[in-house]
């Protein structure tokens, strides 16, 4: 009789805000309902489908709020197959209902006890993990996730937690919409809670996201993605060798960013490479950012460069690295820039830009060889190389007042 008198009681209910009396006919409702058998417990679980039919949207939310906990409470003992299937869909509808409501503490609450029971038949290699995929990859409503990602953006921290929360529970069908977030968002901090979101769903997610940055990303997209993809994976590899060789000097930046926070001996390579780049700009960058991450590896390719390099802007960074590095050793590797004479003529070998920069690097060199070099191109007959020098040697005192 309950079964059959319910659904004409609940709006009414409802509307009346008589919430204890509904929860005690639900209660009523699932009394005994463990050890009945799989057919009366399907038939509880339909009536409690039925239930939402004749309400309007507003009066399901507040039904949804309620059954949760019988359902879930079920949910973790439920063995029949048949059963189990109708429950998993009920309560991934009710998720679904209550996040167009924004009631995401309980959505949430759904969501997480259903991934758990999905990872316990997963680990048990259970056919019913199949199932639990097949529901639980349903793509959300459009109109929700539009409403999770204003959420997620907002700056209402108990808003944007709640939705943390949820796009945490919602597993492998969230991943579309964090990547929308890495690729767009503006503020730094949101695109790193996507990313940290993202991380937390294991290799799909990452694979994801490095396909979406190596085939589908503009631009400004690659410089977003690139601040946070390696709170999403640190197999970046050839990640890192596209971006670097990115006509957009803004996206080489961060690529030369992305190689400092990852710093393994695989970057190392990438930037050895790069360092004999046809690309002067390319080649100075990958100069600079090996003498910041490996100063010894670094030293040897610029040992070597010097020798043969003939651009401006690679053997500018060869200078500015080897200050860097301040091994005494690059004292003589300067020298030669600074000293050797042009076969044909009196003039210098190289452009007064790269003498500057050698007299600069030797000033951060801490060598009686340096300062000895230093003094001699205080003498020099390039201006700018002279005027640079003396600089260096007698840098002038700030002014005293009385």
């Amino acid at each position: 009789r309950l079964l059959q008198r319910m659904p004409k009681q609940i709006g009414d209910l409802l509307l009346e805000g008589e919430e204890k009396e509904i929860t005690s006919m639900i209660k009523r409702l699932f009394h005994g309902y463990l050890k009945s058998n799989p057919q009366v417990r399907q038939k509880v679980i339909g009536r409690c489908q039925n239930l939402f039919e004749d309400l309007i949207t507003g009066l399901q939310n507040q039904l949804a709020k309620i059954l949760a906990k019988p359902l879930l409470l079920v949910l973790s003992q439920e063995k029949d197959p048949a059963v189990l299937r109708e429950l998993t869909n009920l309560l991934y509808r009710l998720s679904t209902l209550l996040v167009q409501f924004a009631e995401y503490p309980v959505a949430t609450q759904i969501l997480l006890h259903l991934q758990r029971r999905y990872r316990k038949f997963l680990e048990a290699n259970s056919e019913q993990a199949e199932m639990f995929e097949e529901i639980l990859m349903k793509p959300l409503d459009p109109k929700a996730q539009e409403l999770i990602l204003q959420d997620f953006h907002s700056k209402e921290t108990s808003r944007q937690q709640n939705a943390v929360q949820l796009l945490g529970s919602l597993g492998k069908v969230a991943s579309p919409l964090l990547i929308e977030v890495v690729k767009g968002a503006a503020d730094l901090r949101i695109r790193q809670l996507a990313a940290s979101l993202l991380s937390e769903q294991g290799y799909e997610a990452a694979k994801s996201l490095k396909r979406v940055f190596m085939l589908e990303s503009t631009a400004e997209e690659r410089l977003q993605i690139l601040d946070v993809v390696d709170s999403v994976t640190r197999d970046l590899k050839a990640e890192l060798i596209k971006a670097l060789d990115d006509d957009n000097e803004q996206v080489r930046a961060k690529a030369f960013k992305l190689a400092r926070r990852l710093n393994t001996d695989e970057v190392e390579k990438i930037l050895l490479e790069r360092a004999d780049s046809m690309k002067g700009e390319v080649a100075a960058d990958a100069i600079k950012c090996l003498g910041s991450l490996r100063p010894q590896t670094a030293f040897e390719k610029i040992g070597s460069l010097m020798k043969t390099a003939k651009d401006k802007e690679r053997l500018v960074a060869c200078c500015h690295t080897l200050g860097q590095i301040g091994d005494p050793r690059g004292v003589e590797l300067l020298e030669r820039l600074l000293l050797v004479q042009s076969f044909l003529s009196r003039r210098k070998k190289y452009l007064s830009p790269i003498r500057v920069a050698a007299t600069v690097a030797l000033s951060f060199i801490h060598d009686p060889r340096a300062a000895q070099v230093l003094e001699q191109c205080t003498h020099d007959r390039d201006p700018q190389v002279r005027q640079m020098a003396a600089s260096l040697m007698h840098p002038s005192q700030p002014f005293e007042t009385a």
